[in-house]
């Protein structure tokens, strides 16, 4: 987690289905705060329209000279969702970089 950064708590369904309130309540707070940290619950049910959703937030927020990180790497059902969906396939994209906090699978 980044020091002085606002959290951003996740611990419920992250999917389709709430796709678009998660949406409104990410950008309100990004606009609210310079610093954002994710915290995704290992538990939270997660779809891949999640994790467009964070991508999307996270090009808004550097596109207004903000930071979003995650408070921890991806585990458990989110890191099957990314593995699955190819996003952790170069280990030195920024995108891989993002969701496993610099840090590597292997």
């Amino acid at each position: 987690m980044s020091p002085g950064a606002a959290i951003f708590k996740l611990d419920g369904p992250c999917t389709i289905r709430n796709a678009t309130d998660i949406h409104k309540d990410l950008l309100d707070f990004i606009c609210i705060n310079d610093r954002i940290s994710l915290e995704i619950a290992g538990s939270a049910d997660v779809d891949v329209s999640f994790v467009q959703l964070i991508e999307a937030a996270r090009t808004y927020a550097a596109g207004r000279g903000k930071s979003l990180a995650l408070s921890h790497p991806a585990s458990d059902r989110l890191l099957d969702v990314l593995d699955r969906a190819g996003l952790l396939d170069d280990p030195k994209s920024a995108t891989s970089s993002f969701w496993l906090n610099g840090g590597d699978l292997r």
